[in-house]
């Protein structure tokens, strides 16, 4: 699971079997939001290829048009998948950690293209 420095988008990396056809591995993305309560909304998901399961998900700590992630795939492809949106909350660098509270109360969000 990793969540991007903006602290607006949410990825989880679902295991499932690369080996039956129904419970395919694959990247679940969510819309988050942390003020002024917490939100956690679905915004798509990342399937793989055949023959390729997704091992190692990481956002970019510094993609100033949104939320860049990066998917490392079994067979050793590298993806890179931008999700372009306006932030509500002011940019904060990424610290290693979870981000923090940030809020804004004037601002409003505004997703140019935010879904797979």
């Amino acid at each position: 699971m990793v969540w991007d420095p903006y602290g607006e988008r949410l990825a989880v990396l679902l295991k499932g079997d690369h080996c039956s056809p129904v419970t395919v591995p694959m990247i679940a993305v969510f819309k988050t939001r942390i003020c002024p309560v917490f939100e956690l909304l679905p915004c798509g998901f990342v399937q793989s290829q055949v023959n390729s399961h997704p091992q190692f998900i990481s956002f970019h700590p510094n993609f100033k048009k949104g939320a860049l992630l990066t998917v490392g795939w079994s067979t050793g492809r590298i993806s890179n998948i931008p999700f372009y949106f306006v932030s509500v909350q002011s940019y904060r660098p990424s610290t290693g950690y979870s981000p923090g509270p940030v809020c804004s109360s004037t601002s409003t969000s505004h997703d140019l293209f935010s879904d797979l």
